[in-house]
């Protein structure tokens, strides 16, 4: 648990504020089936803020995996005064892979990947941000959650490429379609990336 305030005047800040987190990090081994690892987290912020100081979900738009991160969402593509999301990971280890001879002396391992957030702004935190015109069309220099409609992500991969190597395939399956003044959203991206484990 994190609680965050704000103190109005102190080192040049103009806002007194008050956030609250939660998170919860669990592994969770499944015998031959492999081992998941979930984090699930919650965020509320009790104030009226200006939306960098607001929960901005972080995007990716590298060609690198990163577990923390929504990989097919855009720099500063929604924000919320209120969240939970959903991360989980599941290492498949030998599970099914290891049945194809081939790749059992390869020793690749497969992974599944899901996020999850559903949150949302409140009216009072919308009506402080102001649109940006643009050829006469009004529109905001952030998105927003829409309550009641998670964003969601899933995705599948192999690891172990050389006991070192991953390479990941996420499809995006909600907030598909195109808004005014903002780039088509990406449904689908493939990523890389290195672990080393013991």
């Amino acid at each position: 648990a994190r609680y965050t305030h704000g103190f109005k005047g102190v080192l040049g800040s103009d806002f007194e504020y008050d956030k609250l987190r939660l998170t919860i990090l669990k592994r969770i081994r499944f015998g031959p089936l492999g081992t998941g690892y979930l984090n699930l987290a919650g965020e509320y912020v009790f104030s009226n803020l200006p939306y960098p100081l607001l929960s901005l979900h972080l995007g990716n738009q590298t060609p690198i995996y990163a577990q923390i991160t929504y990989n097919l969402m855009d720099y500063g593509e929604f924000i919320s005064d209120k969240y939970a999301s959903l991360q989980y990971q599941h290492h498949f280890e030998g599970f099914l892979l290891n049945r194809v001879p081939l790749l059992r002396k390869l020793k690749w391992r497969l992974v599944g990947t899901s996020n999850i957030i559903l949150g949302g702004m409140t009216q009072r935190n919308k009506a402080i941000i102001a649109p940006i015109n643009s050829e006469g069309v009004e529109s905001l220099p952030v998105g927003f959650l829409t309550y009641g409609r998670p964003y969601i992500e899933v995705g599948y991969g192999v690891e172990n490429i050389f006991k070192f190597f991953r390479v990941d395939f996420v499809h995006r399956l909600s907030y598909l379609e195109k808004e005014a003044d903002k780039p088509d959203p990406r449904k689908f991206g493939v990523f890389f990336s290195f672990q080393f484990t013991l």
